[in-house]
């Protein structure tokens, strides 16, 4: 391993870097609560809505609920995330609990990104292959297709902690300073498989929708504005939130293993601390931006959306 890379019980103070930890705590605290506040009753709404379809014998919307799912894993952790920064970055909680809480982060994470492909490629099936696919597209296959991405992300996530996220000595749930030469290899797979594929399989699915719904003539124009606005939005929102972390990261780690030397690494650990912590508080923002996603593409959830909110004067009257 390189010199200054791990750090042995003999060794009395580990480095830090000479990082400043509580110089963000106030911009993530408020990520978290914003999210936090604005998330849960969006999400209780959405799941709210999406157990009514199911009453109401609709077919189970299976990615939708998974995603709503997901979001709900972190928004329990948020306001222990939101404790933590505003401590300092001192955890305050056990070893045990700082493990569980980066656990459900990362399941939320991926599974998320997971369920954002399986609606995109569903939307590509029933558009450019609707008789092809007829066969495949069903609730049961749905739901097999969600337990195995629960299944992957899961034992992925497992895998994951064999590389600790707790400094004992330095109170430091999920980072460390300088970090380890296992964990940025790590972080670089966790990069290509959990965001570099399904990105490239998000753009490939619109794009390919987006060909096919110009070439149609059965469908109208401003139905086929709308659709193809759909698909931008949900590009916009996966590269928006997830892009950033994920760039940022894959510079990170792939300099950082470059690096030979123990100060270049505390200088590139200096120099991205500040972006790389706001970009991580970023990704929080898929638990506010999901519900717009369900309440755009299921045209039952708008109309139970503009039922509550007609009745609201009639209460009132």
């Amino acid at each position: 391993e390189r010199q200054g890379m791990n750090f042995t019980a003999s060794t009395a103070v580990p480095s830090l870097c000479n990082i400043t930890l509580s110089s963000n705590s106030s911009l993530l605290a408020s990520f978290y609560c914003v999210s936090f506040i604005l998330g849960l009753p969006a999400n209780c709404f959405a799941f709210w809505a999406l157990i009514q379809l199911i009453r109401a014998k609709h077919i189970l919307p299976v990615y939708i609920i998974s995603l709503t799912l997901a979001d709900f894993l972190q928004l329990t952790t948020l306001p222990v995330w939101a404790t933590y920064v505003l401590e300092g970055h001192k955890w305050p909680f056990s070893s045990a609990y700082c493990e569980f809480c980066g656990f459900l982060f990362y399941v939320n994470l991926y599974s998320s990104v997971g369920f954002l492909c399986c609606i995109a490629m569903d939307r590509y099936l029933a558009i450019v292959h609707p008789l092809r696919s007829a066969g495949l597209r069903s609730p049961k296959s749905a739901l097999l297709v969600s337990v195995c991405i629960w299944l992957f992300v899961i034992g992925a996530c497992i895998l994951g902690m064999c590389c600790s996220i707790y400094r004992q000595k330095t109170a430091l749930c999920l980072e460390d300073y300088p970090g380890k030469t296992r964990y940025a290899i790590f972080k670089i797979g966790t990069i290509v498989l959990g965001f570099l594929l399904p990105c490239f399989i998000l753009g490939f699915t619109c794009i390919q929708v987006a060909k096919c719904l110009q070439k149609s003539i059965s469908v109208q124009p401003q139905e086929r504005q709308k659709v193809i606005c759909i698909l931008v939005l949900v590009m916009v929102i996966f590269v928006l939130v997830f892009g950033p972390y994920h760039v940022l990261g894959a510079y990170k780690f792939i300099t950082f293993l470059v690096l030979t030397e123990e100060e270049s690494y505390c200088q590139l650990e200096r120099a991205l601390f500040l972006p790389y912590r706001a970009c991580y508080g970023l990704t929080s923002f898929n638990n506010v931006l999901d519900p717009l996603f369900y309440i755009f593409i299921c045209n039952d959830i708008q109309e139970r959306l503009r039922d509550l909110f007609s009745c609201i004067p009639k209460l009132n009257a």
